[in-house]
């Protein structure tokens, strides 16, 4: 196969050849000049062929037209990304140019909007976008603000937390040893908690039913349009939902 002969040649390691091929095969069958095009494109994007990045580049590059790249990049811009971040960020992390135009705003949303970092910030540590909003950026940024809001930390962590530390290494250090202080942090940190947008939509938590009845325990913005509040109902049934539980209640902030 020619591509896969090209690959070595540029110095590609069997393993990295064998391991892509068998999770997308359809990467390097195909239009033989089209490939060779694209490596040749990758390397002067200033990829290392010895690197897995490398190959990770072209399997995107095979499956994107020039105009989804560019549309991608038009988000990026519109974030305040110059052109050279762009690339440095395709270099550090060629995931972040696969994702979804939606998956890119929310994520840069989010971040920016109501966790208050620069955009900058996030170029440097593109690898954030390998993950999940809703099953790990906003379930550590709750566990976040909450020991930002009770005083148990200064500041907001660095993305690089965010994008790749281990639950095992966040739990370790930002939920356990504040269990006492803020015995909700393991469950909300355990359920990674859908919080969603939309106004006035419950979500369920198990979370101990160690707060007061009726006070509020936490609150904070999640988003333009809503307040964040976790509250125990004792004796009050919640469309459905048992009484006796916590739950996360999204309440307009106007």
């Amino acid at each position: 196969m020619v591509s896969l002969d090209l690959l070595r040649y540029e110095g590609v390691s069997q393993s990295t050849i064998s391991k892509f091929l068998i999770a997308q095969p359809r990467a390097f069958i195909g239009d033989a000049d089209k490939f060779k095009m694209i490596v040749e494109k990758v390397k002067g994007m200033g990829f290392d062929p010895l690197l897995t990045t490398f190959v990770v580049a072209i399997r995107g590059l095979v499956g994107m037209c020039e105009a989804t790249w560019k549309s991608k990049v038009d988000v990026y811009k519109r974030w305040g990304w110059s052109e050279d971040q762009i690339q440095t960020a395709f270099r550090k992390s060629p995931y972040c140019m696969m994702y979804s135009e939606k998956k890119i705003t929310a994520i840069m949303d989010f971040l920016v909007n109501e966790m208050g970092y620069d955009s900058s910030s996030i170029a440097e540590t593109p690898a954030i976008f390998n993950n999940s909003l809703k099953e790990r950026i906003i379930p550590r940024c709750s566990v976040i603000r909450i020991l930002v809001s009770k005083g148990l930390i200064e500041e907001t962590i660095p993305l690089n937390v965010l994008s790749v530390m281990t639950d095992t290494s966040f739990s370790d250090k930002y939920v356990k040893p504040y269990e006492q202080e803020a015995p909700a942090l393991m469950k909300i940190f355990q359920d990674n908690v859908d919080l969603g947008t939309a106004s006035g939509r419950y979500y369920r938590v198990s979370c101990p039913s160690i707060i007061d009845p009726g006070e509020t325990e936490i609150s904070f913005f999640f988003n333009s349009t809503c307040l964040v509040y976790l509250l125990l109902l004792p004796d009050t049934s919640l469309r459905g939902f048992p009484p006796g539980d916590s739950y996360i209640i999204l309440k307009p902030s106007w």
